[in-house]
């Protein structure tokens, strides 16, 4: 039981206690120095060794010693991101490093800058095809320069990149064994900082280029250059004591050797040049020339930034014309649609270099004939309007009807001759004691009638035509005066019928309301005879039924 809660009580502590806390008991020794973020280092201690390592791409575990002689380590988070063991500040000094593989940037004043890297840093970086700066190391890539190539063994030995701060984390092992067990494999298998023909277990090797401590001359009198030794050390011949070859770098010396001086050199170094335009948004830079004689970058110019053309009102593309490839500029607007009768004029806006739909337009229509509106917006209303024409020819009209001016009208009557001429057509073109006989009015037959009948007869004319003049002249007006008399007389007859009726209700109700002593009949009173449960007609009913039939018959006249 003992054993189970000393088990659970140190599970807990090992869950909670922070890994900052961490602590390897024995004497310790600190390679770096202490907690210094920017170089790669290890904590040494008797059972084994700690380095510092990435615990992710911005986290840094540092390891250092205590004033115990304990290992322990702490979290530091990396401003510029964490490689192999090192932290990348945010800042940077070209005198200490100016290109960074690993962040693919160049050091510009005192900040990374990743624009125009491959440019700047191509002699430093071996993923560049051209050749490299001599003794330069690519951390990113575990190589170094050597004779202007790129060179990946050796890369951890101390005539190389082993005492690069950045290539530690890299070049760090662990001991397979007390020496080097193989001569050709690239792998520091004692950890002594020596590879390989480096390393003095193998000075004996066949697979080694040369014996310790042998000599012989190098590089040549040509130009720049001068002869000098070399003497083999690991394997390996070291650097000619002479003046070796070199890139050219346009200073008056015949730099690469090659009996030439400053050939294709196109400037000399610290020579400036303006360079770029100050066109459209692109503004012009400056130039420096470098030391193998080209002209660096163009610095301070913003033609970088220029490319497709943005239909804002700018010359984008700095080819001297703005908005070339737009319709309109954003923002614009326009007027469209038409103010011509029923129409009304709309707006247009510039979105994305092209015009919008009309907004707020009213469009023509189809034409209506009959509203007094040019609805087709054309400048022509109703009959004006040709789309409002009722026939083309004669053949669109009925008969008797000619088309004219897009109007079916009635056709006249065509006389003859001698119609046109006659005095009359029929009777009625006559006096009323003519008759019209070929085209001419003659006497009509005479009858004989008495003074007085004659007298009589031209009264009861003169009677007849003021009576039909008359009811000619006031129909309207006797119809609408039989209405209105129509109306009153309904309307008293049935106030008055109402009245009656309910004074004979309230009457009935009376009688039949039973007293207080009335005794039933001990017998069924009988019922009443079919004529005696008829009501007679009221001298008001039979008056407004002669009323309603006298009005049916006026109506009916």
């Amino acid at each position: 039981m003992k054993k189970q809660v000393l088990f659970v009580f140190l599970f807990i502590f090992a869950i909670i206690m922070p890994a900052s806390a961490i602590t390897f008991a024995g004497s310790c020794t600190d390679t770096d120095g202490g907690t210094d973020a920017f170089a790669f280092g290890y904590a040494a201690v008797k059972d084994g060794n700690y380095p510092d390592t990435c615990s992710s791409t911005s986290v840094l575990r540092e390891y250092y010693c205590d004033t115990n002689g304990n290992a322990k380590n702490t979290l530091i988070t990396c401003s510029a991101g964490c490689y192999e063991g090192v932290c990348f500040s945010s800042q940077c000094d070209p005198d200490d490093i100016l290109c960074n593989q690993y962040l693919g940037a160049y050091c510009a004043g005192d900040a990374w800058n990743t624009g125009d890297y491959d440019l700047v840093c191509a002699s430093v970086d071996a993923s560049s095809d051209v050749t490299c700066d001599e003794g330069a190391c690519d951390y990113n890539a575990h190589a170094y320069c050597l004779d202007s190539e790129w060179h990946t063994a050796y890369y951890c030995d101390d005539t190389a990149c082993g005492d690069d701060s950045y290539a530690q984390g890299y070049c760090y092992c662990t001991a397979t064994g007390s020496q080097e067990t193989s001569c050709s494999d690239t792998i520091d298998n004692d950890c002594d900082g020596s590879i390989d023909c480096n390393d003095d277990d193998c000075s004996a090797s066949s697979a080694c280029e040369c014996v310790a401590d042998d000599t012989q001359s190098c590089s040549s009198d040509v130009g720049a250059c001068s002869s000098g030794m070399q003497t083999c050390a690991a394997g390996q011949w070291s650097t000619c004591s002479g003046v070796e070859v070199s890139d050219e770098i346009c200073d008056g010396l015949d730099n690469d050797c090659d009996g030439e001086i400053d050939n294709d050199c196109l400037c000399v170094s610290g020579d400036t040049n303006d360079c770029g335009e100050n066109i459209g948004v692109c503004k012009a830079g400056m130039q420096i020339c470098q030391d193998d004689g080209t002209w660096s970058i163009c610095y301070g110019a913003s033609y970088a930034a220029a490319k497709t053309e943005q239909c804002n009102g700018l010359d984008d593309d700095c080819d001297g014309t703005i908005d070339e490839t737009c319709v309109c500029s954003e923002g614009a607007n326009q007027s469209c649609g038409s103010d011509v009768g029923y129409c009304t004029a709309g707006h247009q806006l510039c979105e994305d270099g092209t015009w919008s739909e009309c907004i707020g337009a009213i469009d023509p229509a189809t034409e209506i004939c009959t509203d007094l509106l040019d609805n087709d917006c054309d400048g022509l209303a109703d009959s004006d309007d040709d789309t409002c024409d009722e026939c083309a020819t004669d053949a669109d009209c009925d008969e008797g009807f000619t088309c004219t001016a897009g109007s079916c009208v009635e056709e006249e009557i065509k006389l003859t001759a001698e119609e046109d001429t006659a005095e009359c057509v029929i009777d009625r073109d006559c006096a009323r004691d003519e008759v019209c006989e070929a085209g001419a009015c003659v006497a009509g037959e005479e009858t004989t009638v008495t003074a007085g009948e004659e007298e009589q007869t031209e009264e009861d004319t003169q009677t007849k035509e003021s009576d039909i003049t008359f009811f000619e002249e006031n129909n309207s007006v006797i119809f609408l005066i039989l209405i209105i008399a129509l109306v009153i007389l309904l309307l008293f007859g049935g106030y008055w019928f109402v009245k009656q009726s309910r004074t004979k209700n309230k009457k009935t109700e009376e009688e039949e309301k039973p007293t207080r002593f009335t005794v039933r009949p001990a017998v069924l009173p009988i019922s009443p005879t079919k004529t005696e449960q008829m009501p007679l007609k009221t001298a008001v009913e039979k008056k407004l039924e002669e009323s309603f039939k006298k009005t049916k018959e006026l109506f009916k006249k």
